[in-house]
């Protein structure tokens, strides 16, 4: 009996230690586990919330490339919007196609506030973007509609003040006129005036700024060539720069030499007026002070001019061809004598295109690049000296069309991109808004085709640019 008396209080001081076990030891032990899990939790969720917003950033911020500062601003901007004030703990890297973010955060733990003891552990979350790249050449009308051939004064209203004759023509011996209009304006409207002006200031303002993105081929192509209606190619698909190993200009002018109007007229003039002439009525942009251009030859020059006289008219100097400048290559084209064939044209830019150079630098992105195709011309298209719409001409163009896009309802990676962007001015027919309208319609078939028309170069070059930085913002993140 007095066995069982002691069994029983064993027993009862068995339960309660554990009674006690569970009051003071494994209950507060349940909680802190329990707090130290909402903890770990809280951690991870903060970490996943950061790595968010800095993807978000990430793509905020490849929406201003190639404009370096601008995409920092907008990163940084967008990440204190929503965390507060970031200091030192944002760290950026940027490049004229990519950006990269490092950010750093601390996460609290409240199982160690809950002893009084300040806790927190840091992490750091890291992402990166790169914009798409593009394989992409840039077409420059040089049509001879673009240029008068007679008359007083010329294109612009009548006022030749706006491009008065070039003084490089003073040094030449020429015939009082031409078709009625003085020689030394002749040959200057040949090279500026109205119409082909503006169309090389929309060239070049495209140029450098698809050229600035270090991860694009841009070429540079200019029709109709000399030799009947063809294109000439200036400059491969390949990014912007001279190949300064291959002793090569960043681009290439032809040798185009004609004397139909009883005068010499020839690019070898309008890149005279490039070399001597500071009028500011020609537009003419300081191309050799902007170093930061890609068109910009990043050392001396041994020779220091484009064209030389040799008496009777401007030549190029072959000297000067591996220092050639993109710019330059756009500003010295002159007008030639016909129109291009647009079926030609669209051919020979979809080799271009098609031909681009690898680029090492795309890195996982180098089978990626969207292929486009840019014409900046005076006028709609034509084919064998008809104008659109004539119906050879619509038939011609929807061809060229089919072969940049054979499956309109895919979005295929071969598939090219045509940007048709007109700058309209007196010298197009009274005809040209419809003609243009119609114009419209046959490209409204191909979903990849864009038709922009305007009076202004900034304009038209502007809407591209923003069309084309769209097309590029498909950004490639990576963590």
């Amino acid at each position: 009996m007095a066995n069982k008396v002691r069994a029983n209080e064993r027993n009862s001081n068995e339960r309660g230690a554990i009674a006690i076990f569970f009051a003071f030891f494994l209950i507060p032990l349940l909680f802190f586990l329990y707090v130290l899990s909402l903890d770990v939790v809280r951690f991870y969720e903060s970490r996943e919330r950061a790595q968010q917003l800095l993807d978000q950033a990430a793509i905020e911020a490849v929406a201003a490339l190639p404009y370096q500062a601008q995409a920092i601003q907008r990163a940084t901007a967008f990440l204190t919007d929503k965390l507060g004030a970031l200091g030192a703990a944002l760290t950026t890297s940027v490049s004229s196609d990519a950006i990269s973010l490092s950010l750093e955060r601390m996460s609290t733990f409240a199982f160690a506030d809950f002893f009084g003891l300040p806790a927190s552990l840091p992490f750091t979350v890291v992402s990166s973007a790169r914009i798409t790249p593009l394989d992409l050449v840039i077409a420059m009308d040089n049509s001879s509609y673009l240029a008068p051939v007679g008359g007083a004064n010329g294109f612009d209203g009548g006022n030749p003040g706006l491009w008065p004759a070039s003084v490089v023509f003073s040094y030449l011996t020429l015939p009082p006129d031409i078709n009625g209009m003085e020689s030394k304006l002749f040959l200057t409207q040949r090279c500026h005036n109205s119409a082909i002006t503006p169309i090389k200031a929309a060239t070049q303002q495209l140029y450098d700024f698809l050229g600035s993105v270090a991860i694009n081929s841009v070429g540079l192509a200019f029709y109709p060539a000399e030799l009947g209606a063809m294109t000439f190619p200036s400059r491969d698909v390949k990014p912007a720069g001279f190949d300064l190993a291959a002793h090569q200009g960043e681009a290439r002018v032809d040798s185009f030499v004609d004397s139909s109007f009883g005068v010499v007229t020839s690019d070898a003039n309008c890149g005279a007026m490039l070399d001597q002439d500071s009028n500011s009525a020609y537009q003419l942009p300081g191309l050799r002070a902007n170093l930061s251009s890609p068109s910009s030859y990043p050392g001396s020059k041994l020779v220091n001019n484009i064209s030389q006289l040799l008496g009777f008219a401007w030549d190029l100097n072959p000297a000067y061809s591996e220092y050639l400048s993109a710019r330059e290559a756009i500003w010295s084209r002159g007008v030639r004598n016909q129109s291009a064939n647009v079926s030609r044209v669209m051919s020979d830019l979809e080799g271009m295109v098609r031909g681009a150079m690898p680029v090492a630098a795309r890195g996982g992105l180098v089978n990626s690049a969207r292929k486009a195709i840019v014409l900046v011309a005076g006028d709609v298209p034509y084919e064998g000296g008809l104008r659109f719409p004539d119906p050879v001409v619509a038939t011609a163009m929807q061809s060229a069309l089919g072969a940049f896009d054979p499956d309109p309802a895919l979005d295929e990676p071969n598939d090219i991109d045509l940007y048709y962007l007109i700058l309209k001015s007196e010298a197009n027919p009274a005809s040209i808004d419809s003609d243009i309208a119609a114009l419209q319609g046959v490209m409204a078939a191909y979903p990849r085709a864009r038709l922009i028309a305007a009076d202004n170069a900034s304009t038209v070059a502007s809407d591209l640019i923003g069309i084309l930085t769209l097309a590029q913002r498909r950004a490639v993140l990576k963590g």
